[in-house]
């Protein structure tokens, strides 16, 4: 949960600061942005389950589909914009297929800043240290 908490406030601030310095010329929506960031995951529901040791793993239909496009399928049925399902969308690796709308491409990078940098195990902390 941590990891979608912060993805929210970069993206935002992002958008926020893209406005005060770009709105005049690339406006951003920021109630948009926020949108997208919070539902971006939201195919994970779909992509892992609990298996019978209590560990989570990737579903039979994460290993064909995987979150973005179960994301999507969830916000259509809800009901939900357009240009936030093409956040949905875009928002992971399968969205470099795609051009981007600046609102995709604030959540894309604020994802990737708040998951990338634990790729590097010396970029963590150890716990108590």
């Amino acid at each position: 949960m941590e990891h979608k908490r912060c993805v929210v406030h970069i993206a935002r601030k992002s958008a926020e600061a893209m406005n005060e310095f770009m709105g005049r010329v690339l406006p951003v929506n920021v109630d948009r942005v926020i949108a997208g960031a919070i539902l971006a995951d939201v195919g994970k529901l779909l992509e892992y389950e609990i298996g019978l040791d209590g560990q989570a793993r990737q579903s039979e239909r994460g290993e064909a589909l995987r979150h973005p496009f179960t994301g999507v399928a969830i916000a259509l049925e809800c009901g939900v914009p357009d240009e936030v399902c093409h956040i949905i969308a875009a928002h992971a690796a399968e969205g470099d297929q795609v051009k981007r709308t600046t609102e995709a491409y604030v959540v894309h990078h604020a994802d990737f800043m708040a998951y990338l940098p634990f790729k590097n195990p010396k970029n963590v902390k150890k716990a108590g240290g």
